[in-house]
């Protein structure tokens, strides 16, 4: 007989497992850099459900999908189930959460790539401040409450892997640094598919909507059916 989602839920919660399999992939929860809410959502069954969701309906599978802020992993993973993991890089400049995207990579099978680097315009200094947070998910190059430690992280420049690994799905969760980072990129080369979450309360909103405004000038349109809150889906079209 099935278990259902909510007995799962109850499973998870009461025996407070090392691992569980989530979106169907195996992840691990038991570490002592999961904070409580990065745990509690991973154990519900809630984390990266956007991303996955919105990679679900629009990942095909001959894409090339770029990772950039790829956390312990779980959203490349799904998507190297989509297209295979040869086709999937990963970015990720916490070295708490790259350690444990590559454990979770090894324990579902998949060679992912990996970079640990911090995705800057330019990949211009070699080398900057990240502040790791209490929680994983809110690392960033911006200092927020919450910081417990500034690390230096070499960089990598984005633009030349769009063009050069042929990327078709980008997809990037930079806690603030999205507008930097993307509005400093001249050329999307074969980015059909931007899946982007914004940070309006670290950047503000005038900045947000600058960079928007510099998406759709690149030829990207709202995607609304995949577009939820912070998790804004843009699709590119191409015409003959």
């Amino acid at each position: 007989m099935p278990i259902s989602r909510s007995a799962r839920k109850w499973w998870r919660k009461a025996t407070r497992p090392s691992r569980i399999v989530l979106h169907g992939q195996r992840v691990r929860v038991a570490s002592p850099h999961i904070g409580p809410t990065t745990r509690r959502a991973l154990l519900r069954g809630r984390y990266e459900r956007h991303k996955v969701r919105q990679l679900r309906n629009r990942v095909e599978p001959n894409d090339v999908v770029l990772d950039v802020g790829g956390g312990i992993g779980l959203t490349a993973l799904y998507a190297a189930s989509m297209v295979g993991a040869e086709n999937v890089l990963c970015i990720e400049a916490d070295p708490r959460a790259a350690a444990l995207a590559e454990a979770n990579f090894a324990a579902n099978g998949q060679d992912i790539e990996l970079l640990r680097a911090a995705a800057v315009p330019r990949g211009d200094p070699a080398a900057v401040d990240f502040h790791l947070n209490e929680e994983l998910g809110r690392s960033s190059l911006t200092p927020k409450a919450g910081d417990v430690e500034t690390v230096s992280v070499p960089t990598v420049d984005v633009a030349p892997l769009l063009r050069g690994r042929g990327v078709s799905v980008l997809n990037v969760a930079v806690e603030g640094s999205e507008r930097d980072l993307l509005g400093a990129i001249d050329d999307f080369a074969d980015v059909r598919i931007l899946l982007l979450s914004v940070h309006e309360q670290v950047v503000g909103y005038e900045r947000t909507n600058r960079l928007l405004a510099r998406l759709f000038d690149a030829g990207f349109a709202l995607d609304l059916p995949d577009s939820r809150g912070r998790h804004i889906a843009l699709a590119r079209y191409r015409f003959s």
